[in-house]
């Protein structure tokens, strides 16, 4: 059965998703995504907003922590941290991604607290250690759900075709003023 017959199928169907067909959703939005992650302007690693700081969040990489592992901060892809995970007992936070080469990767980001602008606090990146990981491990160690991944590379591509749409707008814009130009050249030439 073709890709698209059976995810739609699985999606179709009344009875709930098991774990391995959410797997086999997600891989398949991978591969979909695989063949155009070069073309679409991605962010690094190391701009993944997650660490609080006051009222907000900021990026991994703003205080350059050490990274160790197989992919640096400005390895690009698709990146999401789940705020949920953090752990209490250690100051870890896991992020996980689809890198412009199409590998699923995790990244535990070691971070430290300081007490910031009165006292509202701030969260800094000391050490990010990265690493391939299958589609399960990465749904186990950063307590995501397979559905959540789904949705979150849904909304990427959501982001890229309204970023193109705006760029489009913008040089249909500027193609009709340099046909206009063009124009009114050619008449006071005539």
């Amino acid at each position: 059965m073709p890709r698209i017959e059976e995810s739609l199928r699985l999606l179709g169907r009344k009875s709930p998703l098991s774990d391995e067909e959410w797997q086999w959703l997600v891989q398949d939005r991978c591969n979909t995504l695989k063949k155009d992650l070069d073309r679409f302007t991605l962010k690094t690693l190391g701009e993944t907003t997650c660490l609080r700081s006051e009222s907000h969040y900021h990026a991994v990489g703003d205080r350059d922590p050490k990274c160790f592992g197989e992919f640096g901060l400005q390895t690009q892809g698709i990146f999401r941290a789940n705020w949920l995970n953090r752990r209490k007992d250690t100051p870890i936070l896991y992020i996980w991604g689809l890198t412009r080469k199409a590998q699923w990767i995790v990244a535990a980001v070691h971070y430290s607290w300081e007490r910031g602008y009165k006292d509202r606090g701030f969260e800094y990146a000391t050490e990010v250690q990265t690493s391939e990981a299958p589609l399960a491990t990465l749904v186990n160690v950063c307590k995501v759900s397979y559905l959540q991944i789904w949705q979150a590379l849904g909304e990427e591509v959501q982001c890229w075709v309204d970023h193109r749409k705006i760029l489009y707008e913008s040089a249909l814009q500027i193609n009709r003023l340099f046909a206009i130009q063009d124009l009114m050249l050619e008449v006071t030439e005539a």
